[in-house]
């Protein structure tokens, strides 16, 4: 999918997010990874930063899949890194004219630091994305 095009209809701007989950012609639920960690200000601003540290660009990007797919919800994941201690996870909800009253993304951190040459640690981490799954599809 593109973002916008010229006036000779040439393409521009791919918007392409990591996962994609289609049914028939629609998509239910786009899910992006972000390889850099939260902004590190957030160790700090916990209790007062309503963002998690989400850059606004990466808002943005989120955004424009939500009316570029015309998908209702986004999963947006983060590396877990020692610094944040605790697991994140929010819901944003968008402004805009969607049935549904608005595209949601999840902005969620997952922790990679296992060991996935183990069992237990793939394991781990399967059940940990399926958590975090559940709670970006439910209404």
């Amino acid at each position: 999918e593109y973002l916008a095009h010229d006036a000779d209809g040439k393409r521009h701007v791919h918007l392409r997010p990591d996962l994609a989950f289609r049914v028939g012609q629609g998509f239910p639920l786009l899910l992006d990874t972000k390889y850099k960690t939260l902004d590190t200000k957030y160790k700090t601003l916990v209790p007062t930063d309503p963002r998690l540290g989400v850059s606004q660009a990466d808002l943005y990007q989120m955004f424009a899949y939500a009316k570029v797919y015309a998908c209702p919800r986004i999963l947006l994941l983060y590396p877990q890194t020692a610094a944040l201690p605790e697991r994140l996870s929010r819901r944003f909800t968008f402004h805009g004219d969607h049935e549904s009253g608005g595209e949601t993304v999840t902005v969620a951190t997952l922790d990679i630091r296992r060991d996935l040459g183990k069992s237990v640690g793939r394991d781990a981490l399967i059940q940990e994305l399926a958590t975090i799954l559940q709670k970006a599809t439910a209404a």
